[in-house]
């Protein structure tokens, strides 16, 4: 590894703004004045920025990147400023580390950051509790300690964490017994897309260290497709005022109660496992629609407060019946039989895009 230092203001490319050349992948990089990366091709194994200097992300020209080399040890080490300019949806702004197993350390927040939206991440160990008011873009895995998603004043915001040609695994480091989560607030939106072949994870750090809830949504907004929760997690959900929730696909299990707290908003889940070890249910006033889930709940009671409802689409809900029986509190469970109805014409061929009124 060699130590390349910046002797001025300049552009990573330009190979007068270091003491020994342009950095390469194996290098060890420190910004000692305001560098600046304005595409795609910037790389290090270390990037230290000092004390009052900074490193800027332009993009006005188009997209940028800074990539780190799957190797362990690498690392972003901010004692100054870090700063992103004029991203756009085309002109993105990307941050990689080399890999799910050499991810790049981001010790620290530094004198400052100044996130933008159209943020691509992947393989970065967040040493920090993150407050992201900004629409991001999680490509690849991350480990992270407390990571809220918010926004400014009445403003909206959407992240999308989708995986790219493997497991997408968001690690939720637990310093205590337990404790940090993944918070969404307000008007910010998160959206797991994930598929069939490559889910996303969300897990605490370990059996000791067992991360309190996979998601708390205070007024924020959940749309999750194939989204996965296996381990070191007590609770899935804890929701607070208006947090909305769309679950498709998932298979979600937790060491507590599934969800607790409660929310204005409908939550709709379809083919969905929800498994806790203790109780799926301990929530108050909350409006459930349900389609072809499965319920795994070990003490077999829901712990309702408030005036709960449930809507139970179609036949295959396996598992609900018993802990409906084992309820306490207030439910109103409506059992809806889903069918199919085709409208022929005279020649008995179906009639596309026709439509029936059922009295």
């Amino acid at each position: 590894m060699v130590v390349i230092t910046s002797v001025g203001d300049g552009d990573w490319e330009a190979p007068g703004t270091w003491d020994i050349g342009v950095p390469t992948i194996d290098d060890q990089v420190v910004i000692a004045h305001i560098v600046t990366i304005n595409d795609e091709n910037a790389v290090a194994w270390k990037v230290t920025i000092d004390l009052d200097k900074a490193l800027q992300m332009e993009c006005v020209a188009g997209p940028t990147k800074l990539q780190f080399k799957d190797a362990a040890g690498a690392q972003f080490l901010c004692n100054g400023w870090f700063s992103m300019y004029n991203t756009s949806v085309v002109n993105t702004c990307t941050i990689y580390g080399g890999s799910a197993t050499n991810m790049v350390e981001y010790p620290q927040f530094g004198q400052g950051v100044a996130f933008l939206d159209y943020w691509h991440i992947g393989y970065i160990y967040f040493k920090w509790d993150v407050l992201m008011y900004q629409s991001i873009y999680v490509d690849y895995s991350l480990k992270t300690r407390l990571w809220t998603f918010s926004v400014w004043g009445n403003d909206h915001k959407d992240t999308y964490i989708v995986p790219h040609g493997e497991d997408l695994v968001w690690t939720v480091e637990v310093l205590a017994e337990w404790g940090q989560h993944i918070a969404v607030q307000s008007a910010h939106h998160v959206h797991i897309e994930g598929t069939s072949d490559y889910w996303v994870k969300i897990e605490g750090t370990d059996a000791t260290h067992k991360v309190l809830g996979a998601l708390w949504l205070d007024g924020g907004r959940l749309t999750a497709n194939y989204w996965k929760v296996e381990q070191f997690c007590y609770r899935i959900f804890q929701l607070g005022r208006h947090g909305g929730i769309k679950l498709t696909n998932c298979d979600l299990h937790a060491i507590e109660n599934w969800i607790e707290g409660w929310s204005a908003l409908p939550i709709y889940v379809e083919n969905t496992i929800l498994e806790s070890d203790y109780r799926i249910f301990r929530v108050a006033g909350m409006h459930w629609i349900f389609k072809n889930c499965t319920f795994i709940d070990a003490d077999g009671v829901m712990e309702l407060y408030g005036g709960n409802q449930i809507d139970a689409i179609g036949d295959n809900l396996t598992g609900l019946d018993a802990i409906v029986l084992g309820e306490i509190g207030d439910l109103y469970l409506n059992w809806y039989k889903e069918i199919t109805v085709t409208v022929n014409d005279a020649a008995g061929d179906p009639i596309q895009g026709a439509y029936v009124e059922l009295a």
